[in-house]
């Protein structure tokens, strides 16, 4: 028999979040900003049980956590600019210790590959 409360969670109609992905090894990820302004806090339940809430900044590619100074020290110079193009973002992280985390941001600059056109072969007439 299924007891009714188990449907009635709220969680099960919250909706689901993407977060941009960030390892601890320096792996870049690539996204986009479309308004500096906005940003979602969202309040999550830790291992012990206790709520918390974080800032997060709306990407092309997911949520990007705020709660970083230092990563926020990083975004500002793209923000005050109100970036629009690609940026990159890395993370290094030793261990579980996150208070040594650096961040490195940085405007994505693509190789653009540029093939040069062959030049017309120009027929002479046979006589």
């Amino acid at each position: 028999m299924i007891n009714e409360n188990l449907w009635n969670d709220e969680e099960l109609d919250r909706e689901e979040y993407e977060f941009l992905p960030l390892d601890n090894i320096g792996t870049p990820s690539f996204f986009r900003v479309n308004d500096w302004q906005e940003y979602e806090e969202l309040s999550f339940r830790n291992q012990s049980g206790n709520l918390f809430t974080r800032t997060y900044l709306k990407t092309s590619n997911g949520l990007l956590p705020l709660s970083s100074i230092r990563l926020r020290r990083q975004l500002k110079v793209f923000a005050d600019n109100n970036e629009k193009r690609e940026l990159s973002i890395q993370r290094w992280c030793e261990g579980s210790d996150t208070r040594s985390t650096v961040y490195k941001v940085e405007l994505h600059k693509g190789v653009v590959v540029v093939k040069k056109k062959a030049p017309k072969q120009i027929r002479t007439k046979s006589k």
